[in-house]
């Protein structure tokens, strides 16, 4: 058999006394070196252990806050997405009245009558996935989106009603009160019942006579009976006359709006005294200037 092989220490406590042996195996040192190694590496392993997670507590420690940030922030952002949410269904709402106004027809797919409606209540602002958060940020865009054309479909449609309006008759042309109506009159010259195609308003020589809408001179010149006479095309089938003027103060071809002076009372033509004769023409056919002058005052 093969013998062990040994490792002894003689120890001499000094020159008299007896010395002391020990014998200790190879394999026995072979274990006391791994035991110290193991033994040194479990230490280095345990201080680096305690470096690593001291660090990753003074990491915890300002994440914490951090994190106590973002869920405040959070939370103000969802806050934020429900004021916007009701916001958009209160212009939802709105834009619903003045399609109305506006006589808009549009389908309900053209035009969103409620917009942000879906949106997060309240008992949704606490514990919301993000995504679900990004869902309601997609659906206030799309709204929003959708909200714009639709207030954009009211400009043009209020558009078109102010333009009609600023084309449509609506205030008197001069200050006076009115000697001779429309429709069935004696006729001054003949003293026979004729037809009265406008209204006479009796005014002072050369007070000024305003146009009551928007329009275009399209005639501004003399014409036997009528006399000096301006007409002005308002547009949608509406034409205005004002004759026996004084003098002419526009051109044909002028654009000129309501309220603008275009001329002076006067007694040109055949007349029996100063004043205005004013007509409202629409669709070719003569209707009672007064439907037309909303602010006309009797002036006994």
């Amino acid at each position: 058999m093969r013998r062990n092989s040994f490792f002894t220490i003689i120890v001499v406590p000094d020159a008299q006394a007896n010395y002391k042996k020990f014998s200790i195996s190879r394999k026995k040192i072979y274990i006391l070196c791994y035991c110290i190694a193991i033994f040194f590496l479990s230490f280095i392993i345990l201080c680096c252990s305690n470096v690593y997670f001291a660090n990753t507590v003074a990491q915890l420690k300002k994440v914490v806050p951090e994190n106590k940030k973002l869920k405040d922030e959070n939370s103000s952002y969802k806050k934020a997405i429900v004021d916007l949410t009701k916001k958009m269904e209160d212009f939802g709402f709105v834009a619903k009245k003045l399609k109305l106004m506006a006589g808009i027809t549009q389908p309900a797919d053209a035009f969103m009558e409620n917009p942000g409606v879906g949106g997060m209540g309240s008992s949704e602002m606490t514990g919301m996935p993000q995504s679900k958060t990004m869902q309601e940020i997609t659906s206030l865009k799309n709204s929003s989106n959708q909200l714009s054309q639709n207030f954009k479909l009211l400009e043009q449609s209020f558009q078109k009603q102010y333009l009609l309006l600023a084309s449509t008759p609506s205030i008197t042309p001069v200050k006076g009160f009115i000697s001779s109506g429309y429709g069935m009159r004696r006729n001054p010259f003949t003293a026979t019942a004729d037809f009265h195609m406008g209204i006479d308003i009796t005014a002072p020589l050369g007070k000024a006579v305003a146009s009551t809408a928007n329009g275009t001179v399209i005639f501004a010149g003399k014409k036997p009976v009528i006399g000096n006479i301006v007409t002005i095309d308002h547009g949608y089938g509406i034409i205005t006359n004002y004759g026996h003027l004084s003098k002419i103060l526009v051109q044909p071809g002028q654009k000129v709006k309501r309220w603008d002076i275009i001329g002076l009372v006067g007694n040109t033509g055949k007349s029996t005294g100063p004043h205005l004769h004013y007509e409202v023409v629409r669709n070719q056919n003569t209707i009672n200037p007064l439907d037309y002058m909303l602010d006309f005052e009797y002036i006994q």
